[in-house]
């Protein structure tokens, strides 16, 4: 499934054993830092905030610090589970 907020920010996800998976969350460059991803973010949490959701947090590029993306889901109350600097980390909210 694909959800987009104003062509500027897509979330693809699927549903799998009852939890939501997101697959990539991917902002256009041009559009960072001016609060849209917090926004479809809020959105799906409302939409799907009844189930477990997980994602792979990683960087879309070599401009995205994976720290400050890691706290940007821990807004939402994901956590991290499992991952490192290198390759991203699982993060999931219950």
């Amino acid at each position: 499934k694909m959800k987009t907020v104003n062509n500027e920010c897509t979330i693809l996800f699927y549903e799998e054993n009852g939890s939501i998976i997101i697959d990539n969350i991917e902002v256009t460059k041009e559009s960072r830092n001016k609060g849209i991803a917090t926004k479809a973010m809020q959105d799906f949490i409302v939409e799907y905030g009844d189930k477990q959701i997980e994602l792979h947090a990683y960087p879309q590029d070599n401009d995205t610090d994976i720290f400050r993306l890691v706290e940007f889901y821990e807004k939402f109350g994901f956590v991290v589970e499992c991952g490192s600097e290198s390759c991203g980390f699982e993060m999931i909210r219950k």
